[in-house]
């Protein structure tokens, strides 16, 4: 197993039979979980093998970890033209929000948008962790931002004319966890644990065209799918397994299954499933 000054040698056999499964209404993306820790990261899911830092409790509740707060967040983006995080997640929902109220401003600035081709994909995730030895609590964020947005009119870069306007696809979703977990020893480099784990989500699914039908007059028409917004809570569950030989050059052994209760979450004729999630990491380190 992993030593501090000594990387282990992880094979990904990330069986995710279900990466952030969930059954959809109305096709609101779903954020799933959401690994922590560069490391961990780093070694493609079969950290659920190791789970041997302060983190290891978020990624498999088997892990004994030590004492100490650990906190940290990560934007990402298939936008390389942008810097994506929390707050540019937010300043397009207010745009999409205020366009489809009418807003002719927020119309401008999501054509201003669809202008220079940029139909943005946002991601960014936070957490903090206290580990506690056989226990942890946790908290993690991960959010998503899409839009596709086709401009409507002549070509002009401006909303001047009638019929100009622009059709939003687009959707924005957050899933927050707080996490206790409790492991124990089970004997002969087993450990078995427990994770409680509350589920906060915030979605909405936009789907509109907002065009300009009188001077200085947005008028935005919902299509099929525009969905209000869901928000809503609830709990469930997770179950992990931890199998650490003595002889660390030998394969390690992780398992952990995640929503055991299989939890919906509906508000506003809009329901989200989150199905079980099963991972399993083998992870071994090179004699010296």
């Amino acid at each position: 197993m992993h030593r501090h000054k000594a990387p282990a040698v992880a094979f990904g056999c990330l069986l995710a039979l279900a990466i952030a499964g969930a059954t959809v209404a109305q096709q609101i993306d779903v954020p799933g979980f959401a690994g922590v820790g560069a490391r961990a990261i780093g070694m493609g899911g079969a950290y659920v093998g190791v789970a041997d830092e302060a983190t290891g409790a978020v990624w498999n509740p088997a892990a004994k970890t030590v004492s100490g707060w650990r906190r940290n967040s990560q934007a990402g983006s298939v936008t390389a033209t942008r810097n994506l995080d929390f707050d540019k997640i937010k300043d397009l929902v207010d745009d999409l929000d205020e366009a489809d109220a009418n807003e002719l401003a927020a119309g401008q600035r999501l054509l201003d948008t669809a202008r220079e081709g940029l139909n943005p994909l946002l991601t960014t995730t936070a957490y903090a962790v206290y580990p506690m030895g056989r226990s942890a609590l946790y908290f993690n964020l991960n959010a998503i931002g899409r839009a596709a947005l086709l401009p409507v009119g002549d070509g002009d870069a401006l909303l001047n004319n009638l019929g100009d306007g622009i059709v939003v696809d687009a959707q924005a979703s957050a899933l927050a966890n707080v996490g206790l977990t409790y492991s124990v020893d089970a004997g002969e480099g087993w450990r078995c644990g427990l994770g409680l784990r509350g589920v906060y989500m915030l979605a909405r699914n936009y789907q509109y065209t907002a065009t300009l039908t009188a001077p200085n007059t947005l008028n935005s028409a919902d299509a099929v799918g525009n969905t209000g917004e869901l928000n809503a809570s609830t709990l469930t569950g997770d179950v992990g397994f931890l199998y650490t030989p003595e002889d660390p050059t030998r394969l390690g052994l992780g398992l952990v299954i995640r929503d055991l209760t299989q939890p919906t979450l509906t508000d506003q004729g809009t329901s989200v499933r989150l199905r079980h999630q099963i991972d399993v990491g083998l992870s071994t380190r090179p004699a010296p």
